[in-house]
């Protein structure tokens, strides 16, 4: 709820009015609703009775999950003495209240339910707990068995592995979706849906999450789908150019990770020189990350530019080639400021000021290409902040690290 508890009229609401440091913004902001302030109930039930009537669907999901500031303000006292997680499924369970007053049935993310190391509780069996994992090393097994064991209806929910990335992670992402396929299947999930996510700004063209919407299908059709159905099935049902060259450039630029030989958790590790810029020239958690790689992958992905290039005199506004070009054009800026850091340091004001204002002017450039491919396929909601973030970036790098992020 961080998007509407940040503005004054709804701040009072929040967990933590002052707001907490969440994985989601740059600058400390409200995060989560106080659940033992009756008025967030109120927001809610407002909420819903002004939504649901533009809505045909029989689910309505309520979110509820990553609850990073609960019991770190306003809830403080009542987590001590009744325990985080009772409060929790009190809030939850509220929730769910509202959403069957209006004939709807809830879904709720299980993660937190699952944090408890007891039996997970049971729900009525018109709501459903959605299982999320994004690595190939999720524990699906594990805790479908815990949630089947409970009773409580459920769906198994990989994900596209586009987010935080730019051009996606393709093995990890085969490997999820299988993954959970096969334990959804053991373990009586009543559901499979495959999520995508737009974290850090929506850096990622919507045609890269469409082989893992395609591999989340095969998957949960036939599981022995190999890749290169994956790939055909793509290009049959997907691309509107019926382009086996684009089917094949999506699939190496989800495949770029693999050609730098380093790795990171839930991200390509290019993305997190600009998440996280001031952790210095490796940031926290990349694994792996040398110059030889970096430059391997500018290599890669320079090829994958030529035969995206050729493509680009289809003007019709379903052709992706343009917004993948922009990606993978993101994608080798971002090797260049990885190796630009490499080479001198960890602090950005030590790589020189010609290489800085090179790397400035053709981010700005790449800012301005976004801006104007933005709306081939998405509404204007997010543009601007996800402009605004890479802005701040280019100021930063501008500066020497003076300005802040």
């Amino acid at each position: 709820m961080h998007r509407w508890l940040k503005h004054p009229q709804y701040r009072e609401l929040s967990e933590v009015p002052d707001g907490v440091e969440h994985p989601f913004a740059f600058d400390p902001e409200p995060f989560s609703l106080c659940p033992t302030d009756p008025r967030s109930l109120e927001l809610v039930a407002d909420l819903l009775e002004q939504l649901l009537p533009h809505f045909a669907s029989d689910f309505v999901s309520v979110g509820c999950d990553e609850t990073f500031d609960l019991g770190r303000g306003r809830s403080r006292q009542a987590c001590a003495e009744r325990g985080t997680h009772s409060v929790y499924l009190d809030y939850l369970k509220s929730v769910l209240n509202l959403v069957r007053e209006h004939g709807r049935r809830p879904l709720f993310w299980a993660d937190v339910l699952l944090q408890d190391e007891h039996e997970v509780p049971r729900f009525p069996t018109d709501a459903v707990a959605l299982l999320w994992g994004y690595e190939d090393n999720h524990p699906f097994q594990e805790q479908a068995q815990r949630l089947q064991a409970s009773g409580t209806p459920y769906w198994i929910c990989p994900g596209t592995s586009s987010w935080q990335s730019f051009t996606g992670r393709h093995a990890n992402m085969l490997a999820n979706v299988a993954l959970a396929a096969e334990a959804g299947r053991q373990h009586g999930a009543s559901g499979y849906l495959v999520t995508d996510w737009g974290d850090f700004g929506h850096w990622q063209p919507e045609a890269i999450s469409w082989l893992g919407h395609v591999a989340g299908a095969c998957q949960a059709w036939n599981p022995d789908a190999t890749q290169d159905h994956v790939r055909e099935q793509t290009r049959m049902h997907v691309l509107p150019s019926r382009s086996a060259r684009l089917a094949e450039s999506l699939d190496g630029l989800g495949r770029l990770v693999e050609v730098s030989g380093a790795s990171c958790l839930n991200a390509t590790p290019w993305f997190m020189f600009l998440r996280r810029p001031t952790d210095g020239a490796i940031p926290r958690d990349v694994h792996g990350l040398t110059a030889e790689g970096l430059t391997a992958t500018e290599e890669r992905a320079e090829e994958i530019v030529g035969v995206l290039e050729g493509l680009t005199d289809d003007t019709s506004p379903d052709n992706a080639a343009p917004d993948l070009l922009w990606a993978t054009h993101m994608t080798q800026w971002a090797c260049r400021l990885g190796r630009a850091r490499l080479g001198v340091g960890d602090e950005i004001g030590a790589v020189d000021e010609s290489t800085r204002c090179t790397l400035v002017g053709d981010l700005r450039a790449l800012i301005q290409r976004q801006a104007a491919l933005w709306p081939r396929t998405s509404r204007p909601g997010g543009r601007a902040d996800s402009g605004e973030r890479l802005e701040r970036l280019a100021r930063w790098i501008e500066s020497g690290g003076s300005s802040a992020l």
